[in-house]
């Protein structure tokens, strides 16, 4: 298989795929088994609207939390790779590659491993965050907010502007 970037991004493809099938499997299937996809087909909707019009909207949330997990997984497989020798190689640079390389100079200087470290836990912790701020707004949560939200500017909006004083 060889060394590099393309080879270390297909073992990464290849080891996260499963969970992408299972979680658009899951999803797609606990849609299906919905009241208003029955209720679609019962009244003569054809497969292919249901599917972009109920289907799409709620398989897809859970696909892009995944998505932003799966990014933070990869920097450490890649990075992991790197580290042992086998992904990206040294004329790359990678935080894997950093870390190794830092490990020749360990009795000199024990505080050089730390920074590639850090790098990579603050990299896999942004992206569990984006990930957990994915899943809060595509959710029934964020539905809810946004129809706070805008029901909020139409009572603004419907009060009309404010006297001469500022307030009301």
């Amino acid at each position: 298989l060889g060394n590099g970037i393309t080879q270390a991004m297909l073992v990464t493809g290849v080891l996260v795929s499963p969970l992408f099938y299972r979680v658009s499997r899951a999803a797609t299937l606990a849609v299906a088994r919905s009241p208003y996809v029955e209720a679609a087909l019962v009244s003569g909707a054809s497969v292919g609207w249901i599917v972009r019009r109920h289907v799409v909207a709620k398989v897809l949330p859970p696909i892009a939390v995944a998505l932003a997990q799966t990014v933070g997984v990869g920097f450490v497989i890649v990075s992991s790779l790197t580290f042992l020798g086998i992904g990206v190689q040294p004329p790359e640079p990678t935080w894997g590659g950093l870390l190794a390389s830092d490990l020749g100079y360990l009795s000199h200087r024990p505080w050089a491993p730390v920074a590639p470290a850090l790098l990579i836990m603050i990299t896999v912790w942004a992206c569990n965050l984006l990930a957990d701020a994915v899943r809060d707004v595509s959710g029934e949560a964020g539905r809810a907010l946004a129809n706070e939200r805008k029901a909020r500017a139409n009572r603004r909006a419907a009060a009309g502007p404010l006297p001469a004083g500022g307030s009301r």
